[in-house]
């Protein structure tokens, strides 16, 4: 019951994020990117970074939720997650990678603090490296999932 009640909230909580996700999501693509100035190639790369890095935070929410859902119909040790784990990772180094090209593209390496504090608090120019390395902790983490699953079946199918 317990665990119940915490997969439901997390699913809800999942819900709620997707929807603002796409709210802000399409907010700012009408705001920015619809009537855009496209006069440099510069912005036509940024405005398309912003698209596929929100892409990439998509397919993390939609496979945190399909995992959940497994979670909720208490049969979470499945191939499918092990993949949607693996799809989580590639979300990250998709959104890092896009925090690199940005760097460049639009040269924020001139202004570049490691961390930096001011009146508003403690900041960083880390970004990519938290999602890289997250992307790299979630990969291992699918692999080990995929190997537990494959000993699950190995025992499921012992006498």
């Amino acid at each position: 019951m317990k665990n119940n009640a915490l997969t439901s909230f997390l699913k809800i909580s999942l819900d709620i994020l997707i929807a603002f996700a796409a709210i802000v999501y399409f907010v700012i693509i009408g705001r920015y990117i619809i009537r855009p100035d496209l006069s440099s190639i510069r912005s036509i790369i940024t405005y398309s970074l912003f698209i596929v890095g929100g892409g990439g935070l998509y397919v993390i929410l939609f496979s945190l939720r399909k995992i959940v859902s497994t979670v909720t119909n208490s049969n979470p040790f499945v191939y499918e997650n092990a993949k949607r784990i693996r799809n989580i990772s590639i979300g990250c180094f998709i959104i890092s990678a896009g925090y690199v090209l940005n760097f460049f593209i639009n040269t924020q390496y001139k202004d570049f603090y490691i961390v930096y504090i001011d009146k508003k608090g403690i900041h960083t120019d880390l970004e990519f490296l938290i999602f890289f390395f997250a992307g790299w902790i979630i990969l291992i983490l699918s692999e080990v999932f995929r190997k537990a699953i494959e000993i699950k079946e190995e025992n499921d199918y012992t006498i």
